[in-house]
């Protein structure tokens, strides 16, 4: 059942979070997944505080992104965003590359196509051209970083290094804008619904309904939640419960804390209220899910 639902045997304690300073000196790494590597991908679920973007070159692969489950095969492309749970379920046949980057080499124009993105987490797969040039830029990214060490110039090349990486964010988010099930829309409702997304990243706690956001936006209710259901398709008040939805499912899985403590990391001050949400969004009460994958 964990596969299933994007977890695996770390799912009893914390999340894992994974820092770029610490995993990769350039702020760039490429990793090659083949079923005849001696370098096994990650299988327990986790988060990073930086992007992962991969392309499948042959056979089939599944991931887990947060709860939702995605088989991805030969030609497709995907993005973790910083934050976002993720891990490989399972990957027997697949043969693809992963880049992880360091946020600050990701032009912000990129970063806010990644964040509409986030309303609708999943791969894609571009033409093929892309896909292509795409390949191209990770065998030069593959090919310079192998040969940095102990070289006069290995800085400059680092230094190219990253610019390529930056790249190849670049040609992923121009896959994402050429996405046709993607484009939910155009000029100002974008730009709100981006805003709002970001804005929901960055909170710690929940608090409040759509009222409170659109005031931090200065705009009026009504005309947040026009815009965010001319992007997404769901109400500020849906988004809203989802991502409250979402966190609550992590620590319910991740931490030890009783549904009185979780409800207040969430913003919510009525832990009753919280199981109901909890309960008619899943289906499940929060103690009952908690149960279903910790025992």
């Amino acid at each position: 059942m964990d596969d299933l639902h994007g977890f695996g045997d770390s799912a009893k304690g914390p999340l894992p979070y994974h820092q770029a300073v610490r995993t990769f000196d350039s702020g760039v790494l490429l990793k090659k997944i083949d079923p005849k590597s001696l370098v096994e991908p990650i299988r327990y679920a986790h988060r990073d505080d930086y992007y992962l973007f991969g392309m499948v070159d042959r056979g089939n692969c599944r991931v887990a992104l947060d709860f939702e489950e995605h088989l991805l095969s030969a030609g497709d492309v995907f993005c973790v965003r910083p934050g976002q749970m993720h891990r490989m379920v399972e990957s027997a046949t697949v043969k693809a590359t992963v880049l992880f980057v360091d946020a600050a080499f990701v032009d912000r124009s990129d970063r806010r196509t990644f964040v509409e993105l986030a309303f609708r987490p999943r791969p894609f797969r571009p033409d093929a051209s892309l896909r292509a040039d795409l390949s191209a830029l990770f065998a030069m990214i593959d090919r310079w970083s192998g040969i940095l060490s102990g070289r006069p110039d290995a800085e400059e090349l680092r230094r190219m290094v990253q610019r390529l990486a930056g790249a190849v964010a670049a040609m992923v988010a121009v896959a994402v804008r050429m996405d046709p099930l993607l484009d939910h829309g155009s000029g100002r409702a974008v730009d709100l619904a981006l805003a709002f997304r970001e804005l929901l990243d960055r909170e710690r706690l929940l608090p409040g309904g759509p009222a409170r956001y659109a005031a931090e936006l200065h705009v009026s209710p009504g005309y947040l939640n026009e815009a965010v259901r001319s992007v997404v398709g769901e109400s500020v008040g849906c988004c809203i419960r989802n991502e409250q939805i979402l966190r609550a499912r992590r620590l319910l899985i991740h931490t030890s804390l009783d549904i009185r403590e979780i409800a207040f990391e969430l913003g919510l001050e009525d832990a009753a209220y919280f199981s109901r949400l909890f309960t008619k969004r899943t289906g499940t009460s929060p103690s009952a899910f908690r149960r279903q994958y910790l025992g």
